[in-house]
């Protein structure tokens, strides 16, 4: 289990990142995960899978909301003040579409109280895309191959990041888990040919 060290920081939250060993956390609420940029808030698990959405959100103690990934963005984060936690899916389409600004827009709360912990995904080097692709995303996370023309390389968990700090959380209270999915074998990966089993990453409140 992986986990972030911000996030542990607060004594009545228990989150995680499951790896290929790792048992399946039961009862978590998770979107569809439609690649949108939708997100909504969760006030109990009757439902467990939540359609056309991609970010979830609760006030709830004892709630767990989580996504799957298999090289997609997986971002946690909560606001302590207001008892927030939530988890948000941020693949390349959904993180094109700004999700992660969007959510916590979507938030109505102060930003600067907010603590981010953004997870295991592909790394810039594995992400390879077309100039159709490369050019949804800000410059300053894409850079052109030196190897292959046509070729570019986006950096999908910084282009997360300014998503954060335009909403305005500061950058000290973002951590970023830079473990590549693709690389890393003691995690799933869609490029690696994991087509079912996804990493579990959860957040929930416990008071």
């Amino acid at each position: 289990m992986l986990y972030f060290l911000n996030l542990k920081k607060f004594s009545h939250i228990e989150h995680g990142i499951t790896q290929i060993t790792d048992a399946v956390p039961e009862r978590v609420v998770t979107g569809e995960q439609v690649h949108k940029d939708k997100a909504i808030w969760i006030e109990n698990d009757k439902k467990m899978l939540i359609p056309k959405i991609d970010a979830v959100l609760t006030k709830q103690t004892g709630l767990t909301v989580g996504v799957r990934t298999a090289d997609c963005v997986p971002v946690l984060f909560v606001e302590p003040a207001m008892g927030v936690v939530g988890a948000i899916h941020a693949g390349w389409r959904g993180t094109a579409l700004d999700i992660t600004r969007k959510t916590f827009d979507f938030l109505h709360v102060r930003p600067f109280r907010i603590v981010v912990g953004i997870g295991p995904a592909i790394c810039p080097k594995c992400f390879a895309v077309g100039k159709e692709v490369a050019r949804q995303f800000d410059p300053s996370v894409v850079q052109e191959s030196e190897e292959q023309e046509g070729v570019f390389h986006v950096d999908l968990w910084q282009a997360n990041v300014l998503q954060c700090i335009e909403a305005g959380i500061p950058e000290r209270n973002i951590e970023v888990m830079r473990v590549c999915t693709v690389e890393d074998h003691s995690l799933y990966s869609f490029r690696r040919g994991d087509r079912i089993k996804r990493n579990i990453t959860f957040i929930r409140r416990t008071i």
